[in-house]
């Protein structure tokens, strides 16, 4: 018989990937970094904050121009400069922050699908990633003839004062493609919560289809086309889709 299967146990429900814990523990850059600082949810840890109100802007208006040019911004995002006293916490309604240093690190607008679904998966905005963390990330969806991480960013000094804050769609999505009900990065200050990392269960369905499919492995780690193309047509049936 067939169960659930639970491909996480107890341990991996309670702690973060390293790729993210490393920059979202209590020592990470994400403890200082926020915008719009909102209530945290109930029973999160409160993160210390207060460090931000310390790192002006040095950021000028024409260094943020040309790292628009540079890394292609799409154009009908509204970029701003920090006005005096302002910091990273300082992001008006239906703006986000950005380092400069995380475009160094390979981000790239509009965000990648998969980075979204990052974002919005563990509650944070964009800023709330150090530079490093970001190399993690974007090292992770980077194609092997694509070197996007030329530029060493251990020895950066002067990051965290020098960001900006952008608005409108073209940041999240390519120009056109915003739907009103389609979740948003949160342009926010959040804490990701441990049960964020909760890895998925197969269904009892789910479980069989997928030993049936390993049965299928040839000697030598290879599928036999046809055994294969049987299973698929099985499970299009099941879903009323026609192969």
């Amino acid at each position: 018989m067939f169960t659930k299967t639970n491909l996480g146990g107890e341990e991996s429900e309670q702690s973060l990937p390293s790729w993210i814990s490393d920059h979202l523990g209590a020592k990470s850059y994400i403890d200082e970094t926020s915008q719009s600082p909102s209530s945290p949810p109930p029973n999160s840890p409160k993160m210390d904050t207060s460090s931000l109100t310390k790192e002006g802007n040095v950021m000028t208006q024409a260094e943020l121009d040309k790292l628009g040019s540079t890394y292609s911004f799409p154009s009908g995002i509204r970029l701003r400069i920090p006005g005096d006293g302002e910091t990273i916490l300082s992001a008006r309604q239906g703006e986000v922050a950005f380092y400069e240093a995380a475009f160094q690190a390979g981000l790239r607008l509009p965000l990648h699908p998969t980075i979204r679904e990052i974002l919005i998966h563990y509650k944070i905005c964009p800023a709330q990633l150090s530079p490093n963390a970001w190399r993690s990330v974007i090292c992770s969806l980077a194609r092997p003839d694509k070197n996007l991480l030329r530029e060493s960013l251990s020895n950066v000094k002067g990051w965290k004062t020098r960001f900006f804050f952008a608005s409108e769609d073209e940041w999240e999505f390519p120009s056109g493609t915003a739907a009103s009900n389609t979740l948003r990065v949160p342009r926010s200050w959040g804490t990701p919560g441990k049960s964020c990392n909760k890895l998925p269960t197969l269904s009892e369905v789910d479980a069989k289809r997928t030993e049936e499919v390993l049965e299928k492995i040839e000697p030598g780690g290879y599928f036999e086309v046809s055994k294969v193309l049987v299973l698929m047509h099985r499970a299009s049936r099941d879903v009323g889709l026609i192969l």
